[in-house]
């Protein structure tokens, strides 16, 4: 477990040191990594996580990289379930299914669906319909999203299933 450790901390560091000398990466990501990098992990991965990940060379490198950047997101990372991990992809499903019917693209390519996937499931969500000079509307409420850097309460208001801020 230590060897695997030190492996993936010796790959971050030399594929930093790569982006910090600006060396391209010698291949081209196959289809697996780009729809893992620009659909699975969009919203959550870091420009510098991505800059690292796009310099690597091999699959098992972005395999252990893959690998790493779930587990250091694991909030209990002594179990054998990572959470953070199960509930991110939850996200992704529901947005899919419940924010991506009324428009020509799938929902975590929505603004509800990046939301929802970056916040999760709002605290509250109030409904308005069939008001006369009023589109039907949805607000969403969160609160206690300081670690996102956020005021401590957010209302987001949606309408026809496009967010409107």
């Amino acid at each position: 477990m230590k060897k695997r450790a030190f492996l993936l901390t010796m790959i971050f560091a030399v594929a930093l040191a790569f982006v910090q000398a600006g060396i391209k990466p010698l291949t081209e990501l196959s289809q697996k990594y780009k729809i893992w990098l620009n659909e699975k992990v969009v919203y959550i991965i870091s420009s510098v996580e991505k800059d690292v990940f796009l310099q690597l060379e091999t699959d098992i490198h972005r395999d252990l990289f893959i690998e790493a950047f779930w587990k250091h997101r694991d909030p209990t990372p002594g179990t054998p379930e990572n959470e953070y991990k199960i509930e991110h992809y939850q996200r992704i499903k529901y947005a899919n299914y419940n924010l991506g019917r009324e428009v020509a693209k799938p929902g975590w390519m929505t603004d509800l669906g990046r939301i929802y996937i970056i916040l999760g499931k709002p605290r509250d969500i109030e409904s308005f319909s069939g008001q006369a000079e009023t589109y039907d509307t949805e607000v969403w409420y969160y609160s206690g999203l300081a670690e996102f850097g956020l005021s401590p309460v957010l209302h987001l208001y949606a309408r026809h299933k496009s967010l409107a801020i």
